[in-house]
């Protein structure tokens, strides 16, 4: 399409509006207002044939998604982005969506593939995102396929949170991973401690309403439970302002392990199935297992015969999770020698 310079002009006005606004929707947690300005940027840019602004916009959209934590539709948008030519920042700021959604689904396999990918395109440049990524992979493989490997989840998060000092967003965000990663070791006070210590500095608000979903399960932890009420009621009404349907499921999640610390069992089972079956229309593999290990768990403390049934299907979604060890050392021996 030929084009007069005084439409270019029009166009490019306009576009730049749209990502302006949308900008500025994100940061206040509108995001399917931001969406809908991203969608009609991006037409803007194809017409307009600006493949820089064109792959930002992609890359902002991708990172929506993240927030909301809608996986596949992550992984949608970064695998596009990753066919055309891309400056090698860019390039590492997909690659790293890719890992996290595909370790968020359960790929842990292809996930660790891609974090090999960013080093061998960046080398030192990706070194804090590396070691970080490599915290939450130990993490997840302690949480959800009960290996132990914590002290290694906390070994490299430390080393990534000395690698980003003075930017303080970085910091946050493992800092919350170091928290998860204590709560994991029965550390509750101390995970408590922590993630309120970076309630009040975080910024991006589908993380701020992570924190407060992970508070109000460690204070259950610590049978401070109307503390633990308080900080879920925040959570979902942060949620639920901005649209964010994992922070919403999760919410439902975390009020299942809060009403089994209070031995309410009925309320537990309640909210762990709602839980499960909204999990399950995402393909959130990790958290439909974990769900299952504690209904297993549940039945199994009441003498229950339903407690094989779940524990059955707990194998069964945790076949579900792409990881194979023979693979994952090979990749972290390739990984580890990349970024010392």
């Amino acid at each position: 399409m030929i084009l007069s310079k005084v439409t270019k002009i029009s166009i490019e006005r306009q576009m730049n509006e749209y990502i302006s606004d949308a900008e500025e929707l994100m940061k206040t947690g509108k995001y399917s207002y931001a969406l809908a300005l991203y969608y009609r940027a991006l037409n803007l840019a194809e017409i307009f044939d600006n493949q820089s602004i064109k792959i930002d916009i992609m890359l902002n959209i991708a990172k929506i998604h993240h927030d909301l934590g809608s996986s596949n539709l992550v992984i949608e948008w970064a695998e596009l982005a990753l066919k055309e030519p891309l400056e090698i920042e860019t390039k590492g700021e997909f690659i790293n969506l890719l890992f996290k959604n595909l370790l968020f689904i359960g790929n842990f396999n292809q996930a660790y593939s891609n974090l090999q990918s960013l080093i061998d395109i960046s080398g030192s440049l990706f070194k804090p995102t590396a070691y970080t990524n490599l915290g939450i992979l130990n993490l997840y493989l302690s949480k959800y396929l009960k290996q132990y490997k914590l002290d290694m989840a906390e070994v490299f998060l430390k080393k990534a949170l000395k690698s980003v000092e003075e930017d303080e967003e970085k910091e946050t965000q493992i800092k919350y991973y170091l928290a998860l990663n204590m709560s994991e070791e029965g550390l509750y006070y101390s995970a408590g401690e922590q993630l309120a210590d970076i309630l009040d500095s975080v910024h991006n608000i589908s993380l701020k309403i992570q924190i407060l979903n992970e508070l109000g399960k460690v204070k259950s932890k610590l049978l401070e439970y109307d503390v633990a009420w308080d900080y879920l009621e925040e959570a979902k009404e942060l949620a639920s302002s901005c649209s964010n349907q994992y922070g919403l499921m999760y919410n439902i999640y975390c009020r299942g392990i809060v009403y089994l610390e209070m031995f309410q069992i009925e309320n537990a089972i309640t909210h762990l199935f709602t839980a499960l079956y909204d999990f399950k229309k995402t393909e959130r593999y990790p958290e439909i297992s974990a769900i299952y290990f504690s209904l297993s768990k549940l039945f199994e403390n009441q003498g229950s015969e339903k407690a094989k049934e779940y524990f059955s299907k707990y194998e069964k979604y945790l076949n579900k999770l792409n990881y194979s060890d023979q693979i994952l050392i090979k990749h972290e021996e390739n990984v580890n020698v990349a970024i010392k």
